[in-house]
């Protein structure tokens, strides 16, 4: 999945061009909407959440 340049993700960061791509996911440069601090956001794969589940070492107890 990838993301135009000028997307505004998650109401806080308007995406750049892309910076990386690897397994996991993309880097884009962002900047703030409010700030207009520049970052780096990963956005991770949508298919590694589809498959993960908690164990229950992980779990909330």
């Amino acid at each position: 999945m990838t993301f135009a340049e000028g997307t505004v993700f998650a109401g806080r960061y308007r995406l750049g061009p892309v910076i990386g791509v690897g397994g996991m996911g993309a880097v884009y440069e962002a900047a703030h909407i409010e700030t207009n601090r520049r970052r780096a956001l990963k956005i991770m794969h949508p298919t590694l959440f589809s498959t993960w589940r908690p164990s229950s070492s992980t779990a909330p107890r």
